[in-house]
């Protein structure tokens, strides 16, 4: 069976025609509020969009494409109201009234278990041929990067930027933790880098000012490789920076172990979570993604997951980092 078969089987359609057109919509990956417990969550969203919702002209050429648009629904689960991107596609006036003809919500949880109004973007993807790649995952992308856990250096820093003429204003102290890719070595030294930001964007100020001055600086590759990878950070204080290289082989991943299957009377049912594990904190922080059905068993899932304790990952540098993971409780009586 082909991975379009599938997949197909698995989003609940009838296998692909490679020249049939398919939409499907998904939700838009976000953090999300972080005051809520659940967001607003789309229902049997393979059913809301058809063929038939293809425009013709855009069909006709071949065109593929995507519409965005941002929801508000209310404490109910009802759309209230919808904003189209403005981007000029011919697809952007297509996902509204879409929407208002099939989108079905469950509505957001606070985090004392009321329900609350919430904003959502959700988008729309055309594809005129073959079945589309799989929706990206909702809520926050899970773990700990791995450059930050394991010390792959091939590449050599040899000779600094000049700092001052890239930091921000105002000046600003930090650190800002990279991952660098240099190909393309010449003769002269020269070379094309890639420049990463991880753990996640914080002040965007300063990590834009340290790929812009990285990029001024001078790299070799380890070896006869024309090309090298290395993770490092860079310590800011107001106009000076330093390089700090890792300090150990490999760091320590998130330390949270839970059970996925638990007994409760009266409830049943799967719930998907997203779990943030903060630095200085003493219980992760739960987002339910994917609800089962019944509010009481999606706040019971979070309840468990952040009445556990849990040891923060610990990176290459030695720095103690936030966690995060995606997982799932089953409920059963």
């Amino acid at each position: 069976m082909s991975v379009a078969m599938m997949l197909a089987l698995a989003l609940g359609q009838a296998a692909p025609v490679r020249d049939q057109p398919m939409i499907f919509f998904y939700l838009e990956p976000a953090d999300g509020d972080p005051a809520l417990l659940r967001g607003a969550l789309p229902q049997d969203i393979v059913s809301w969009a058809s063929a038939a919702d293809y425009p013709a002209a855009a069909l006709a050429a071949g065109e593929r494409g995507e519409a965005r648009a941002v929801v508000r629904v209310d404490a109910s689960g009802a759309m209230v109201e919808c904003v189209p991107d403005s981007s000029p596609t011919p697809f952007a006036g297509v996902i509204c009234p879409v929407l208002k003809r099939s989108a079905r919500f469950r509505y957001a949880l606070d985090r004392s278990g009321r329900p609350v109004a919430d904003r959502i973007t959700m988008r729309l993807r055309f594809e005129p041929r073959q079945l589309p790649p799989a929706p990206p995952a909702m809520g926050w992308q899970g773990g700990t990067s791995f450059e930050l856990l394991e010390n792959r250096q091939s590449l050599s820093l040899t000779r600094e930027p000049d700092w001052a003429s890239f930091a921000p204003a105002p000046a600003r102290k930090g650190d800002v933790a990279v991952s660098l890719f240099a190909y393309n070595f010449r003769p002269d030294g020269r070379h094309q880098l890639v420049c990463n930001v991880l753990g996640g964007r914080k002040d965007t100020a300063l990590e834009d000012a340290t790929c812009r001055a990285l990029a001024s600086a001078s790299f070799r590759p380890v070896g006869a490789e024309r090309s090298g990878r290395m993770t490092l950070l860079v310590r800011w204080k107001g106009k000076k920076a330093g390089v700090e290289l890792p300090k150990r082989a490999r760091g320590t991943p998130l330390g949270f172990v839970v059970a996925t299957r638990n007994r409760r009377p009266g409830l049943s049912g799967t719930v998907r979570v997203d779990l943030r594990f903060p630095v200085e904190g003493k219980q992760p922080i739960c987002r339910v993604t994917g609800s089962s059905g019944s509010d009481a068993a999606d706040i019971a899932a979070c309840q468990y997951f952040e009445s556990q304790p849990y040891l923060p990952p610990v990176d290459i540098f030695g720095r103690k980092v936030e966690g995060r993971q995606q997982t799932s409780l089953s409920f059963y009586s």
